[in-house]
This record gives C-alpha cells, structure tokens and sequence, in this order.
C-alpha cells in the first residue's frame, strides 16, 4: 500500500482554540442529552452504533497498520527510533507518515466523543473514565501533533492496535455476539499505556526534545498515568470485586 500521498500530506496548523472548543462542544452536549432515559432510545441508534463502531473498527486497522509498517523495518535502530536529533520520525521533509497519521487519529479523537453521545441516547449515565479520556484524548493528541513530538509514534501504533479490537468487539456486541474477551481488553490497555510510557522514557533523556514537544509528552505521561489508576479502579470493580450472592 502507497504511503507516498500521506508523506506528501501537509498538516494544517492547529491553533489551541480548536481542541478546546471541541472539548467544550462535548461537554455541552453531554449536558443537553443528560436526564433521558431508556425508554427514550431512538429507533436508529443501534444502526448509527454499528456504523460507528465499524468506521472507527478499519479506521483503528489502518492506522496501525500504516504506523507499523514504518517502524517496525527500523525498529532496532537506536538512532533512528531515538533520534539526537529529532528529525526522523514526526518531521514534515516528505520523509515520514506520522505527521499525517498522527493528525488523522487526533481527528478521530474527535469524532470518538460519539462513543459517549450514543451511551446517553440509550438513556445511560456515561462513567467519569470515558469523559475522563475523552476529553484528555484530544488534548493530548492534538499536543503531540501540533509540536512534532517524536515519541508520538508509540502512542499510534498501541492505541490503534487496542481500539481495532475494542471497536470490533463494540461493533459485534450491537448485533448481539459477546465475545468472552471483555477483561482481557482491559488489561491489554493496562499494558499498553504502561509498554508506552517505558518505551517513551528515553526520549526525555534527548537533548533535542525540548520546548513544546517536550512538555506535549510529559503531559501526555501524566495524563496516562492517572488513566491507569482510573481503568485499575475500574478493572477491580468490574471484574474483580465479589457480586453479592442471590437469595
């Protein structure tokens, strides 16, 4: 598959009103659609989670594919992956299709607030870790993007390995197959947030990486951090802790 047009591809810059002003959409129609209940599910809502869940499935697929496909043939070269000087993955030269793919996924980060909107169509309550994540989502991806950060890479590939299968399994739960998987999804995006933040770590320690790029991956650190907190919470309550026995 033809990567030239996205190595051709020019980023738009991203003035930091943008992903604020999404943020602040989300959260206000979070607050509009708050109070339906269940019997006020529109008739549509299960085709618009399958077509969502779907276009986010080959949309997550590609992504990962198109980030391995570039990494991984130099993945052992310490200069090429950790770079001195910053110049061979996130850079705009024609070289590298990670400018262009990074800013197509933080669109997507976007477009996935609908993961929360249709949970309130249905008349449920959205839990403080998917608005949590959401919205920090799109921040951090648009950081990452907007200052070329070269660590941005592993954010890619891991996320869009985990949300091809997340959004697979959404996608089949809506036409009423449950894959047995559910916990392991959880513990697989455990692992990865903690696998990107190890294998980011040495970009601290690169003299290049400073300024914007710098603080864009030690905010992206911290906020992924608290994510594991919050899916550890989370994995504990949902699938750790004993149901009350039937009487």
């Amino acid at each position: 598959m033809s990567t030239a047009w996205l190595k051709a591809f020019e980023v738009p810059d991203m003035p930091m009103w943008q992903p604020i002003a999404a943020c602040v959409v989300y959260v206000t129609v979070n607050y509009l659609l708050s109070g339906r209940t269940r019997e006020q599910t529109p008739s549509w809502i299960k085709g618009m989670a399958l077509s969502h869940n779907a276009i986010m499935t080959v949309f997550s697929a590609w992504v990962c594919y198109e980030t391995f496909a570039f990494v991984l043939p130099r993945a052992w070269e310490w200069d090429f992956i950790y770079s001195p000087t910053c110049n061979t993955l996130m850079v705009d030269d024609g070289s590298s299709p990670l400018p262009a793919l990074s800013y197509f996924f933080y669109l997507s980060k976007i477009y996935e607030f609908l993961d929360t909107w249709i949970v309130l169509l249905k008349g449920r309550k959205p839990i403080f870790l998917q608005v949590f994540h959401h919205i920090g989502a799109v921040l951090i991806m648009w950081a990452l993007t907007q200052f070329r950060t070269e660590a941005t890479w592993l954010f890619l590939s891991l996320n869009s390995f985990i949300h091809t299968l997340m959004y697979a399994r959404y996608a089949l739960t809506v036409v009423g197959i449950h894959p047995p998987f559910k916990s392991l999804l959880t513990t697989m995006q455990l692992v990865q947030f903690v696998v990107g933040m190890g294998l980011s770590a040495p970009y601290f320690f690169i003299e290049c990486l400073t300024g914007p790029a710098f603080w864009a991956l030690a905010c992206n650190n911290t906020y992924v951090t608290i994510l594991v907190f919050l899916f550890a919470d989370f994995f504990k309550k949902n699938y750790l802790a004993k149901k009350p026995k039937k009487e």
